[in-house]
């Protein structure tokens, strides 16, 4: 964007498919900064669970099989915290770990034909 200084804010924005606001951030950066390249992100909101991820992690190397409302109700007893489904998977996530399939079940009986 700052390759084309002979183009208006508007024209820039088209091309580029951004508001008018980004390209007049992107030109006032190196006289501000001194620098184009884009700086970090600021606004990521730090996770609800962050002081009970010790325990959590604990608590899924000891009950490894365990479901997700079954470390949900355990949070609430212990802990106190009420979280829903979706903000604890996004914290299993986090922890790196997945969801794993199981090879107690038995196996599919459909056949090839």
């Amino acid at each position: 964007m700052l390759a084309c200084p002979e183009m208006t804010l508007v024209q820039v924005a088209t091309r580029f498919g951004v508001s008018p606001s980004y390209v007049s951030k992107v030109r006032a950066r190196p006289n501000e900064l001194g620098d184009v390249a884009p700086g970090r992100q600021h606004n990521h909101v730090p996770l609800r669970l962050e002081p009970f991820i010790g325990a959590l992690r604990a608590q899924i190397d000891a009950r490894p099989d365990a479901k997700l409302r079954e470390l949900r109700s355990w949070l609430e007893g212990t802990h106190g915290v009420r979280v829903s489904h979706a903000v604890l998977w996004q914290v299993v996530a986090r922890l790196g770990l997945t969801l794993k399939k199981s090879t107690c079940g038995p196996r599919s009986r459909i056949a090839k034909t």
